[in-house]
């Protein structure tokens, strides 16, 4: 369907139709796998059942297939035309811009050469070391000299005469620093997490009963539907849970005579106070499990 039509759901059709075939609302819910609500809202023109627009149109589409409607009986398409300006035909030539005048380019301005200052370069402490050390050993012969020159002429009157020594640097001891020992604390355990584990998606009203360590398994024979929603109607009041494969936990309180449409990837886990107060619908059929006083249903899908 272009974007320029829109379809409008005639109410009344629906209301017709579904009064001379003689069915209810509850009945021609369950027949589309629909609640009650949204049969009502169908029929009133509403649509605070519905996600969107389109939903609520796939779905009157469902029921009139059952009421035997044609699209001509229950849809109202109208087409809208696009708005056009009255001078858009006669539109008048835009004035070609003026030139824009290059600009001109900057002076260069001559920048005067200065004399580029000679830096002499100062002696590296390691030359001054070297110097030093020189000055020291001409000092060491020196008094070696001496002391050789008054033992050939003096004999055994010779002065004996100690060559300065130069006191070594003092270096202190580094102070002893004097820690107080902290108890290290233990690690807290991490929990370990599976690489591939998914976080489960809980969109709850109320808590899920506890399933059964027995649960009751089903699978249909025959589908005519994908296996990606589960309709379930209650007929007491009570809380249905459905979780499915990915972990996603769904709970509804139902009361008796409503209904609620669970969508998730199977298999489903169905949680109930007890299976005989529910009518449950997946893959297009009514699922009759094989013990009805149990309160966990397995649903299998079984490929199309």
């Amino acid at each position: 369907m272009s974007k320029n039509k829109i379809s409008t759901i005639r109410c009344l059709a629906f209301v017709d139709a579904r009064q001379r075939l003689g069915l209810s609302t509850e009945a021609l819910a369950l027949n589309a796998c629909l609640s009650k609500k949204q049969i009502e809202q169908i029929e009133s023109g509403e649509q605070s059942a519905f996600y969107s627009a389109a939903l609520k149109l796939r779905s009157a589409q469902k029921v009139a297939k059952i009421l035997g409607l044609e699209e001509a009986d229950y849809l109202e398409i109208e087409i809208e035309a696009p708005l056009l300006s009255a001078d858009a035909s006669i539109a008048e030539p835009e004035p070609e811009p003026e030139p824009i005048p290059a600009p001109k380019p900057a002076p260069v301005l001559e920048m005067e050469k200065l004399p580029v200052p000679i830096l002499k370069s100062k002696p590296a402490p390691a030359d001054l070391q070297i110097k030093d050390k020189q000055r020291k050993l001409f000092l060491y012969a020196s008094v070696a000299a001496a002391f050789v020159f008054a033992i050939i002429h003096f004999g055994n009157d010779v002065v004996t005469v100690s060559a300065p020594v130069p006191a070594a640097p003092l270096i202190a001891a580094p102070a002893l620093l004097k820690e107080e020992l902290t108890p290290t604390p233990e690690p807290t355990p991490v929990a370990m997490i599976e690489p591939n584990a998914k976080p489960a998606t809980v969109i709850s009203d109320v808590a899920c009963p506890k399933p059964e360590n027995n649960p009751v398994m089903y699978k249909t024979s025959s589908p005519s539907k994908a296996g990606d929603m589960v309709y379930v109607q209650s007929l007491s009041q009570q809380v249905v849970c459905v979780i499915d494969a990915a972990g996603k936990e769904q709970s509804k309180m139902l009361e008796a005579g409503t209904s609620y449409s669970f969508y998730g990837a199977p298999p489903f886990k169905l949680l109930t106070a007890n299976l005989a107060q529910t009518e449950i619908f997946f893959q297009g059929l009514r699922v009759r499990p094989s013990n009805p006083e149990a309160k966990t249903l397995i649903l299998e899908e079984t490929k199309l």
